[in-house]
C-alpha cells in the first residue's frame, strides 16, 4: 500500500501538512521541532486506533485535529480527534470491512510504526523490512555468505592464473609488414609450379635409368 496523498491539519505540531508523493521515496526534513516527528505520529495515530493516539494530539490553540489519507488500492481514511480525545474515524474504499478492524489488518501486516522504526537499531531494522516482505534473515544471510565464498574462491583462481601469466616467457614481438594476398597467391603458384617440375624430372630420371638398365642386360646376356 502507498500514500497518494495525506493531509494533516492542527495535529500536535502541525498547522497544516499537505503531501502527494510523486516517487517512491519522499524524504521528509526541517530543523528541531518543527513537526517531522509529528509527521509520523499522524500517520500512526491513523491507521493504529484509539491505542495509537500520543498526548495531547491536538494542536494549541486548536479545537480538534484531522488526518485525512488516500491511498493508491483508493483506500480513504479519515479521523478526527477532539482535545479530550475523542476519535470519529471514517474508511471508505472498495472492500467491504468495518473501519478499524480493516486499518488493523492493513497495519498489522503491511505496515510499520515508523517512529518505533526510526530508533530501532540497524540490525533490526533490516529483520523488520525483510518479514515485511517474506524473507527470512537467516536464509538471506547464509545465501551471501554463500556468495562471497564462491567470490573468493574465483578471485583466488583468478590470482593463480596472473602469477601464471607473469611467470611466463615473454619474447620480443617481430616487426611484421603488410603483405599483399595476390602476391602471396602468384608465390604460392609459382613453388607449386616448381615441386611439378621437380617430379617430372624424378619421372623422366627414373625412365633414363630404366633404359639404361634395359640395354645393359642384352649384353651380359650376349657374353654368357
Amino acid at each position: 500500500m502507498k500514500i497518494n496523498h495525506l493531509e494533516i491539519k492542527d495535529c500536535q505540531r502541525l498547522k497544516l501538512f499537505e503531501l502527494t508523493p510523486d516517487r517512491n521515496l519522499i524524504i521528509v526534513g526541517g530543523d528541531n521541532a518543527q513537526g517531522k516527528t509529528s509527521v509520523l505520529e499522524s500517520i500512526k495515530m491513523l491507521l493504529g486506533g484509539k491505542r495509537a493516539q500520543v498526548p495531547r494530539p491536538v494542536r494549541e490553540g486548536a479545537e480538534q485535529a484531522s488526518i485525512r489519507m488516500v491511498t493508491d488500492t483508493d483506500l480513504v481514511v479519515e479521523k478526527t480527534i477532539e482535545k479530550d480525545g475523542k476519535e470519529r474515524l471514517k474508511v471508505t474504499g472498495p472492500r467491504d470491512a468495518n473501519g478499524q478492524t480493516l486499518l488493523n489488518q492493513i497495519y498489522n501486516k503491511s505496515t510499520i510504526d515508523p517512529l518505533a522504526f526510526s530508533l530501532l537499531e540497524k540490525k533490526k531494522q533490516r529483520e523488520v523490512l525483510l518479514s515485511l516482505v517474506g524473507v527470512d534473515p537467516a536464509v538471506l544471510d547464509r545465501e551471501i555468505k554463500d556468495k562471497a565464498d564462491e567470490r573468493t574462491n574465483v578471485n583466488r583462481e583468478l590470482a593463480k592464473l596472473d602469477a601464471q601469466i607473469s611467470a611466463t616467457p615473454r619474447y620480443r614481438m617481430l616487426h611484421l609488414k603488410k603483405v599483399s594476398i595476390a602476391e602471396v597467391t602468384q608465390q604460392l603458384q609459382l613453388a607449386n609450379q616448381v615441386i611439378l617440375d621437380i617430379e617430372a624430372k624424378k619421372q623422366q630420371l627414373q625412365h633414363l635409368r630404366y633404359l639404361k638398365a634395359e640395354v645393359k642386360t642384352p649384353n651380359r646376356r650376349a657374353s654368357s
